[in-house]
């Protein structure tokens, strides 16, 4: 994952929610980042965080730009109603504000107070999850069952189509920009759309119970989606969207899942028994490395550097981050962090792990060169709900 970004480079798909569920005590993510490695030298540090400020009881919420090398804020922006979640591309990042259905786009790099775009979506589309691949369109998962195009050049909805299933929580775009994959949790299913949102010739496939994530593999011929209901992960074949493998077992009550292209590894965070499953997945389907047990407790996210060294566990309950050696798969360090950290994040030079503590409200500056705290930030606003990493 990602934190460190050129100004001119373009931006990946960097994306990163861990929301708490209503009807749960325990916090699931529904989306999960995927970042591929940078090899470009650093020419700017940006951190976007997104404060809820009302812990989801709908009212407007707040975004703040980060200069994450000089550890200060750069801007404090309002967003809409109730932002859950966010995605950036090209410098700008799309918020979903799922209490007055629209979207705030703002400039990554603006200082001062500079405002943001409001985009209106249908009236009760809720949104909940946004992709944002390619800076032409970006892609909304709606409450209401529905997915969303909007254009990035006239910052206004192409279309809204029905999803395919019930309670669609994530998406993902293949990189050729030809096929979207939405994961229904409610119906545990995943629809195949067209990048104009028109059915694909196959437009549903039954997966696991209350299906929360999907990753694709490195050359986007499987697709990994992760069901919590079902404590597994069901393979797709994306050539021709069918199910190649219908259960990896996983731990208890997955939460989070990334896939590391830098040692073609899928993680998976187990909030239920404290654990993450490493699977080996250079190809074709994912094998079982290790279920390893963490001495942190509660986690629910995880990032991997893209360097491949480590790999981090943000745990809500222990209040801290557990450091794994991917050498030897073992949990080597925690480093004490705010209350109830519940989004993590690095950079794609492998220098800064970022995290969002719920109620400190604060976010935690992690130094990966020996792994302490270099600093603590105040959020703006109360709840921050997640950080999205800028490269």
């Amino acid at each position: 994952m990602r934190f460190l970004r050129p100004v001119l480079s373009s931006f990946g798909c960097v994306l990163l929610l861990l929301a708490l569920i209503a009807c749960s005590d325990v916090f699931r993510p529904i989306a999960i980042p995927v970042f591929n490695p940078a090899g470009d030298p650093v020419i700017t540090q940006r951190a976007v965080v997104i404060n809820n400020n009302n812990n989801g009881a709908g009212g407007a919420g707040t975004v703040m730009i980060v200069d994450a090398a000089a550890d200060a804020t750069l801007a404090t922006l309002p967003t809409g109603n109730n932002p859950v979640h966010a995605a950036s591309t090209a410098g700008s990042t799309w918020i979903a504000n799922q209490g007055d259905d629209t979207l705030t786009v703002i400039n990554n790099f603006a200082s001062g107070g500079t405002s943001g775009t409001t985009v209106n979506l249908p009236v009760t589309s809720a949104p909940q999850f946004v992709l944002a691949r390619d800076v032409s369109t970006t892609y909304v998962a709606n409450g209401n069952n529905t997915i969303s195009s909007v254009s990035g050049t006239l910052l206004a909805v192409n279309a809204t189509v029905g999803a395919g299933g019930t309670n669609p929580v994530f998406l993902v775009e293949t990189p050729d920009l030809k096929k979207i994959y939405c994961v229904n949790k409610g119906s545990n299913n995943v629809s195949v759309f067209n990048s104009n949102l028109s059915p694909a010739t196959v437009p549903s496939i039954g997966v696991g119970t209350t299906p929360i994530a999907a990753v694709l593999n490195s050359d986007a011929s499987l697709l990994f989606v992760l069901n919590q209901g079902s404590t597994d992960i069901t393979v797709i074949d994306t050539a021709t969207d069918t199910v190649t493998v219908a259960s990896i077992a996983v731990g208890t009550s997955p939460s989070s899942m990334i896939f590391d292209s830098s040692l073609r590894r899928v993680y998976v965070v187990n909030t239920g028994d404290n654990s993450v499953s490493i699977f080996k997945a250079d190809s074709g389907a994912p094998s079982l490395l290790k279920k390893l047990t963490l001495l942190g407790t509660g986690p629910v996210a995880i990032t991997a550097l893209a360097n491949g060294t480590r790999v981090y566990v943000a745990n809500s309950t222990s209040n801290n981050v557990s450091v794994i050696d991917t050498a030897s798969n073992t949990e080597t360090k925690r480093i004490a962090v705010g209350s109830k950290p519940i989004s993590i994040t690095s950079g794609g030079g492998s220098v800064r792990v970022v995290v969002a503590n719920a109620t400190s409200n604060n976010i935690t500056d992690i130094q990966t060169s020996n792994d302490t705290v270099i600093a603590t930030l105040p959020t703006t606003a109360p709840n921050p709900g997640l950080v999205v990493a800028l490269q």
